[in-house]
């Protein structure tokens, strides 16, 4: 509010909660948001699924192999350092912003 009260378009850099409430109120109604949230849902569970699925068997083999722990370490250990939100970042990079999610 004080952003707001500040500057005449300080809601374009931080929207109010009650602004954000009062859209989504608005929005729930709507078949295309119940569209998006699903889509995103989709991905985002398709996602965790399939790196569980390869995952458990690549945990397996490194468990039981040390040639495949040694090849997995390098990519274990690059994952390990780069912070989180660098992979959105690349992902912004390498894929369209309609497929982030």
């Amino acid at each position: 509010m004080a952003l707001a009260a500040a500057y005449p378009h300080g809601g374009l850099l931080l929207a109010s909660p009650v602004r954000v409430l009062v859209r989504l109120m608005e929005l729930l109604p709507s078949a295309a948001f119940w569209q998006a949230v699903g889509n995103s849902s989709l991905r985002i569970f398709g996602g965790f699924l399939l790196s569980c699925v390869l995952a458990i068997p690549l945990a397996a083999l490194a468990a039981g192999s040390r040639w495949v722990r040694e090849l997995l370490a390098p990519l274990a250990a690059v994952v390990k350092a780069a912070p989180v939100a660098s992979f959105i970042i690349l992902a912004l990079v390498w894929l369209d912003a309609g497929s982030l999610s």
